[in-house]
């Protein structure tokens, strides 16, 4: 998970690359948003799948709050980064990503989680912990 400091109202964004604090203007927080849609289908195919064996009868194995089975367990959650522009290490290849200066305080945070959870692919990354990260202590 991509690391940040709160100090009061203000959110500091810390380079994943190189761990230094992100001035304004100086880097972004993204994801690769195809990743996450790609987990998001894959997802959406295992409950297909268990609906499918459930409606046939085929509930050998089912077992409430049992682990998924092994073909039908989800990659890892697609993971947010915050880099500085010059630490980019695939430079044209961010993904989704919004500059640190629109999310550098409590209220910015608090208007991009209600945006970005209006994106079903963004339950499949790690927003919700940084979120929960960003209030801690509050």
């Amino acid at each position: 998970m991509t690391a940040l400091r709160r100090d009061g109202n203000k959110i500091t964004w810390l380079c994943q690359q190189c761990g230094q604090p992100i001035a304004t203007h100086e880097g972004y927080v993204g994801v690769d948003d195809v990743a996450a849609l790609g987990r998001q289908q894959a997802s959406e195919d295992a409950d297909r799948k268990r609906s499918k064996r459930l409606k046939t009868g085929d509930v050998e194995g089912f077992v409430v709050g049992a682990r998924l089975d092994s073909e039908e367990r989800l990659p890892r959650l697609v993971l947010w980064s915050a880099r500085h522009d010059s630490c980019n290490p695939d430079p044209g290849n961010e993904g989704y990503w919004f500059a640190v200066e629109r999310c550098d305080t409590a209220e910015k945070m608090l208007h991009w989680c209600g945006h970005l959870g209006r994106k079903p692919w963004v339950a499949h990354t790690d927003w919700n912990e940084i979120c929960i990260e960003a209030g801690q202590d509050a």
